[in-house]
Parts: C-alpha cells; structure tokens; sequence
C-alpha cells in the first residue's frame, strides 16, 4: 500500500471528514468508498474500519474510519498545519481535548465550558 503525506490526508479530511465532540471526548471519523486510505489511516493511528450506513442498489457501499480522543488528536495534530475548510473545528477539538477529565465531579463552570465547546464546533461547521 502506498504511503499518504499529512498534506494530502488534510485535504482528505477537509473534504470528507468529521468532527465532533461527544460526552466522552473528541470523535473523528472519515466516509469513503475506497478502503485503501481509510485502511491505512486504521494502521498508522488506530480506530476501526466498518461498512457505513444501509448497501442501497443506486449508491456504491462506504466504509467509515473512526477513532476518538489520544489518538484522533494524533491523527488532528498531524494535519493541523494542512488543514484548511475543518481548521476551525479542529482548533476547537484541540481546545476541548486540553480540558481536564473530571468525570461526574465536574462543575457547573466545566459543564458550561465543555457545552461552548460542543456548540461553537457544530457552528464552525455551517
């Protein structure tokens, strides 16, 4: 399998990427019909490879790459630099990702901060 550069798997990311911010952390993911890039990203940072969403006889089957937190902010950190349109949502999952893990003894201050994070990274998406 070839090699794939940080400049390339950027503008990948840009252009069929995702990423969100759930109660447990930072979520990453990429939709795409060729395995191959999805397969090599799976063995340079981790995460599963699946079949995504329902076989339809006028679309051609997707598979989905998703991995969450450490190593989605690994895979985050080594396109930051390339990163163009998701930019914003990634300095904002960086943001999140620096947050201390509190668990269920978070404050109402934490709860808040956690929420604006969640919510700013769903805006910078339209």
């Amino acid at each position: 399998m070839c090699e794939f550069s940080a400049e390339y798997m950027a503008g990948f990311f840009d252009g069929e990427g995702y990423v969100g911010i759930h109660r447990d952390g930072v979520l990453v993911s990429i939709t795409q019909v060729d395995r191959r890039p999805l397969e090599w990203l799976r063995g340079r940072f981790g995460g599963s490879v699946a079949r995504h969403g329902r076989p339809m006889p006028s679309r051609r089957p997707c598979s989905q790459w998703v991995i969450g937190n450490r190593k989605a902010m690994a895979f985050l950190e080594w396109i930051r630099p390339y990163a163009v349109l998701k930019a914003p949502q990634i300095e904002i999952a960086m943001v999140f990702a620096g947050l201390p893990k509190r668990g269920r003894w978070m404050t109402d201050e934490e709860r808040g901060q956690r929420e604006g994070l969640r919510v700013a990274i769903a805006a910078a998406k339209h």
